[in-house]
């Protein structure tokens, strides 16, 4: 299960809570996100806060985000699927057709990740403008490069144009945080 959504839409609180609600069901629940901490995810976070600058930055980091995907799959979400385990991903693919796509052909970020296993199911949490901006400010860290008021609105909008894709189910994440785990949660 991955929960996707713009800056400030709620997708690490929502995946924690989500991750509770399985269990609480009686079922082993991994949560994990991407990036990843593991060495290409430290790579795209040194990219992600504006530290890597040239006119290639966004094929870069498609190419390091399919690449952390990759990696990230064999070693961590696939093992866990077989095991049996519900696995629940702070942002996957949808993530790189939405910020990715801003710069690049869709093409290329999709033969790029053509061989990046499909979740069972993507929810997608959509929130205001106004909400996600006062949420990102609440974490008091520094923003990242998307998350500049000019480009909130056409994440939000590309969020919103992919949410209609199938195994997406797209929930009003406006509410208190139990409300939207509720919605999430019944999805």
């Amino acid at each position: 299960i991955v929960i996707e959504g713009m800056d400030g839409a709620g997708t690490t609180t929502q995946s924690r809570l989500l991750k509770v609600s399985i269990e609480k069901m009686g079922r082993s629940a991994h949560l994990t996100s991407e990036p990843t901490s593991h060495d290409i995810g430290k790579i795209l976070r040194s990219y992600l806060s504006g530290k890597y600058k040239s006119k290639n930055v966004s094929a870069t980091m498609a190419l390091l985000f399919a690449a952390d995907r990759f990696s990230h799959f064999d070693n961590d979400i696939g093992p866990h699927l077989e095991n049996g385990v519900d696995v629940i991903c702070d942002r996957y693919l949808t993530s790189s057709f939405v910020y990715q796509g801003l710069d690049l052909p869709a093409h290329f970020v999709s033969t790029i990740n053509q061989y990046a296993p499909s979740p069972d199911l993507t929810i997608v949490i959509d929130v205001d403008l106004k909400t996600a901006a006062s949420r990102r400010e609440s974490r008091g860290n520094e923003g990242e490069i998307f998350e500049v008021p000019e480009l909130q609105e056409k994440i939000r909008q590309r969020y919103l144009k992919l949410s209609h894709q199938h195994k997406t189910a797209l929930v009003d994440g406006n509410a208190s945080a139990a409300e939207v785990n509720s919605r999430i949660f019944e999805v």
